[in-house]
């Protein structure tokens, strides 16, 4: 049995090797921001105590602070912006779509009431008088029916 490998100190695979090194690069990264961030507080704790001449400002701190303002009131603008479309489908169906920010944020369908009207597409409509047929049944069909006033109170 191979003890090397049992306790995981066998040569990693390619793949293993990458993500290694990519975790790696992270870390050094995120060392880098902190070993920044101490610095920055070390300076801004020497100029409140009086001890350093060096201004109070942190050196990147107060303008990424800015940057990252602007760039959440520009987001912010974006997400505020609604826009509603109204569209009339074929079957009659009106359908309401709300955006926010340019994403679609709520889908409504407001179906109109259907009334009947005659089917003259269908022959029983079109008998001749000579020959009636009194039991048969005419036929209908229904269609969207729109009142004027739907749109107020909806």
């Amino acid at each position: 049995m191979d003890l090397q490998r049992i306790q995981g100190n066998s040569a990693p695979s390619g793949a293993a090797d990458a993500r290694k090194e990519a975790h790696r690069a992270a870390g050094e990264a995120f060392s880098d921001i902190l070993a920044e961030i101490r610095e920055d507080w070390r300076r801004l704790a020497a100029g409140v105590a009086g001890t350093s001449r060096e201004p109070l400002a942190p050196s990147n701190m107060l303008e990424k602070i800015r940057e990252n303002k602007a760039q959440a009131a520009e987001k912010a603008k974006e997400a505020a912006s609604i826009e509603v479309v109204r569209r009339l489908l074929p079957d009659g169906t009106v359908r309401i779509s709300k955006y926010e920010g340019g994403r679609l944020a709520k889908v409504r369908y407001s179906t109109p009431d259907k009334i009947a009207v005659p089917d003259y597409r269908d022959p029983s409509w079109h008998e001749s008088a000579e020959n009636p047929k009194a039991s048969t049944n005419k036929k209908m069909k229904l269609v969207p029916h729109r009142s004027i006033l739907d749109g107020l109170f909806s």
